[in-house]
């Protein structure tokens, strides 16, 4: 044996479909907590009766907190390009493959990334001198190979 063992006081009990006595009797048999729904799991939002696009919310809350952290006016293109790529194109995925995106997060996700390309922050007004279409298609057909969410 490894000599770990379960805390129960760090421990919960959630029940889906059974009565609460029976739960309540779980309880105190174990003698850990009864869990309550919303609660969080690995960062996300499960359960309750909150509206899908509000628990997204927090992904793109997420996404602007950690670009307000950048200085975008000092980084090149190939540098925002980098950070679209591999940071921004990664950070939502585990939150959106839980549930079906709704097609107005996806866009609030591609403005932000797109804003990002093109160097504008917050309200700012810039040429876009590539076409997103064009940083979204495939190396193949060339584009430069981002991502998209909507694929």
């Amino acid at each position: 044996m490894s000599g770990l063992a379960i805390n129960i006081k760090k421990s919960h009990l959630l029940s889906v479909g059974v009565p609460s006595h029976f739960v309540n009797e779980a309880v105190d048999l174990l003698g850990c907590s009864v869990m309550k729904t919303p609660f969080k799991y690995l960062g996300i939002t499960v359960g309750g009766s909150t509206s899908l696009v509000k628990t997204l919310d927090e992904t793109i809350n997420k996404l602007k907190l950690r670009l307000s952290n950048w200085k975008l006016k000092t980084l090149s293109i190939r540098g925002r390009f980098t950070l679209i790529k591999y940071v921004l194109g990664s950070t939502p995925i585990y939150n959106m493959s839980l549930y079906k995106v709704p097609k107005t997060v996806l866009n609030a996700v591609e403005s932000i990334r797109r804003s990002l390309f093109n160097g504008i922050q917050d309200v700012d007004k810039k040429i876009s001198w590539i076409k997103w279409a064009k940083v979204l298609a495939s190396k193949d057909h060339g584009g430069l190979g981002v991502s998209s969410f909507y694929a």
